[in-house]
Parts: structure tokens; sequence; C-alpha cells
């Protein structure tokens, strides 16, 4: 693997937490690979193999010897994956990290044990990582969360034909760990969590059955169903810039929007029966096709 891809949270963020199913997949519009500086040495990879040299448990699935050779010859991650959007930059960077300067002893491991390495790895961004982004991107494959375990290989594709899936982005960069934590909190409410419980994670375990199934009709009902219920129970997750396209969304028959990852700005994902006249009513918004 040369390039990096994105990864995509395409349904289930948030109430994964709550136990609800979530289903991702790489996104290849964006990408990092390696390059070299040669009169210039990468100080964030430095600081990164400073941590990693910390961490007894990795010494026998990196070979952290070599990577430090190549970061004194000007490595450095070059990557067109946005930052503080939700598409797993940081996981990226630790899976290319992995993949090139990995160990024997890595062949070894399952699935949950690889999801570890990675956790650690992607720990010094976040201060705790599932490790579920860099893995995703490691494997270079959808996965279905489920009962709190990652299946690998599962189907997953963007419809071509009667219905687009989209990006548009809000310009807004944020953080995910207070999203998250904000989340969390709301979700104490055993009212508010109830609400999720009933009237969110249903239409979200619907759309994902209908990704797998390539069932996107079933897809689009769902879409409808999620943008009306976050709309009504996470308003706080919904960057003010982006709710009038949201609720547009809700008014029309033909295109439906959602969170894309923690909310609260970078990209929202839509889903659209007519691509042609979502870019004819909103020409002056910049959509990103996924197919």
């Amino acid at each position: 693997m040369n390039r990096y891809p994105a990864k995509i949270l395409l349904f289930g963020e948030h109430t994964v937490l709550l136990g609800g199913k979530a289903l991702a997949r790489p996104l290849y519009k964006f990408f990092g690979s390696w390059n070299y500086k040669k009169t210039e040495i990468s100080r964030a990879l430095e600081d990164f193999h400073n941590y990693l040299s910390k961490q007894a448990e990795l010494t026998n699935y990196l070979d952290l010897v070599e990577f430090g050779k190549e970061i004194s010859k000007g490595l450095f991650f070059d990557s067109s994956i946005p930052i503080g959007y939700g598409l797993g930059s940081s996981g990226s960077f630790v899976a290319a990290s992995l993949h090139r300067f990995s160990k024997k002893g890595l062949k070894q491991l399952n699935e949950p044990e690889l999801q570890k390495v990675l956790a650690t790895m992607e720990s010094y961004f976040h201060g705790e990582s599932s490790g579920f982004d860099p893995l995703i991107i490691f494997e270079d494959s959808p996965i279905l969360i489920e009962h709190g375990q990652c299946h690998v290989n599962v189907n997953c594709n963007f419809p071509d034909f009667d219905y687009t899936m989209f990006l548009w982005d809000t310009g807004i960069s944020r953080s995910t760990n207070p999203l998250v934590l904000e989340f969390l909190t709301h979700s104490k409410d055993l009212e508010f969590r109830l609400k999720l419980e009933t009237h969110l994670i249903p239409p979200i375990d619907a759309a994902i059955d209908g990704m797998i199934k390539f069932d996107f009709k079933k897809v689009f009902q769902a879409m409808t169903d999620i943008s009306i219920k976050q709309y009504q129970f996470l308003p706080f997750l919904i960057h003010n810039r982006a709710m009038e396209f949201w609720t547009s969304g809700l008014e029309s028959d033909y295109f439906k929007v959602k969170l894309c990852g923690a909310g609260g700005g970078g990209f929202i994902l839509g889903m659209t029966s007519n691509w042609n006249k979502l870019c004819q009513n909103y020409s002056n918004m910049h959509f990103i096709k996924l197919s």
C-alpha cells in the first residue's frame, strides 16, 4: 500500500457508545503517503517516535530503530486528509506507520490484538483511542461494529445509479473529544438515552443493513428518519452553519443529510435521489460525490 486513505463513519456516530451498530469504510477521495524532505527533519514524526519508544508493548511489532533512521533522512507523512473533520487523519498516519515499519510478530496477531496495537499508537493524538479508525485504514476494508466487536471485510459500496451519497464541507474544523464528552454527558439522562435507543438506533440499524445489502432505497428511507431524529435529539452536535441546509433537507423529498462523525462542523453526510437537481438548486455550495 503506497497511499493510505481517509476513513468515513457512515452510520452509528455516538450511538455506538450506547451499544448500537456502526459502519465505516475507507474513503479514497483523500489520502496520505510517505515522502522525504532532505533538508528538513519532521519534528512531528520525532515527537511521535519518542512516544512510541516509551510504549513497551509495541517493541515486538514495530521496528523503531528503522523508523528513527528514516526520520533522520527527512521522512514525513504527506497528507491531503483535512484535520479536524473526522476523516481519520491521525488514523491514516498511524496505519501508515505500522504498515511500513512493522515486524514479523505483527502477523501473529488476531484482529482484536491488532486493533489494540493501533489504539496504543493513536492514543498519542487523542489521549485514548479505540483503534477503530487506523484498523479500517490498515486493513483497507469496510468495518462493521456490532456488539462491541469489529467485523472486517463486510460489503459496503456507495450507490451508483438511483441514489448518490455526498459530503458537504461546513468549513469548520473541530475536535472530536469535546463533542463525544458532551454526548456522553447528555446520555447520563435516562430519558434522553431512551429516546435514542427507541427512535434513533433503529433507523441507523436499518441504514447499515441497507448498505450491506446494496438496498439503497432502504438506506434513503432510513436517512430520512436519522436526519429528523438527529435534528430533534442532537441539535448540540449540529453546527449553526449547517442548520439551514439541514432543515431544507428535512423539507425536501429528494435529499437528506446527517452527521458525519462527531458533528460540530467538519463534513455533513448527505444522500440524494436527484444529484443534478441538488447541484443546480445549491450551485453556490461545494459537494463531494461519493462513488
